[in-house]
């Protein structure tokens, strides 16, 4: 029991206070937010039967 709290504790430190990995800000735009919600309604369209019957044809044909 004690080696897996010296483990854990010994994790935390190094997560609190040693990290050098910082998450990244995501950068979205009014234009990203519209292009986004106009696309939306295409990227959905294989998750739905008539939408993989439509691609499937699509892709035969070239």
């Amino acid at each position: 029991m004690n080696v897996r709290y010296g483990v854990s504790i010994a994790a935390l430190m190094v997560a609190a206070c040693g990290s050098e990995v910082q998450a990244q800000t995501v950068n979205t735009t009014a234009s990203d937010v519209n292009v986004l919600n106009l696309l939306a309604p295409y990227l959905a369209l294989n998750g739905t039967a008539a939408g993989q019957a439509t691609l499937t044809l699509n892709l035969a044909q070239t």
